[in-house]
Order: C-alpha cells, then sequence, then structure tokens
C-alpha cells in the first residue's frame, strides 16, 4: 500500500513539475514580447 502510494506521489510530483516549467516558460515568454511591445 505505501508502494503504492509513494509511486502515485512522484507521477503527481512530474505531472507538477511539468505544468510548472510550461506556465514559468509561458511568463517568460509574455515578459519578453511585453517588453518588445513596450519598447
Amino acid at each position: 500500500m505505501a508502494e503504492f502510494l509513494i509511486n502515485k506521489w512522484k507521477n503527481i510530483e512530474q505531472i507538477v513539475n511539468i505544468y510548472y516549467y510550461k506556465i514559468s516558460f509561458i511568463l517568460v515568454v509574455s515578459k519578453i514580447n511585453f517588453v518588445f511591445i513596450y519598447i
């Protein structure tokens, strides 16, 4: 039971990391676009 929960948590952690990197990438790109528009 504990192993199952640990594996499930690792999968959730991977998904969260992927979404975190996607969101941070999108924010960086939009900031760069905003800077270019502002100039």
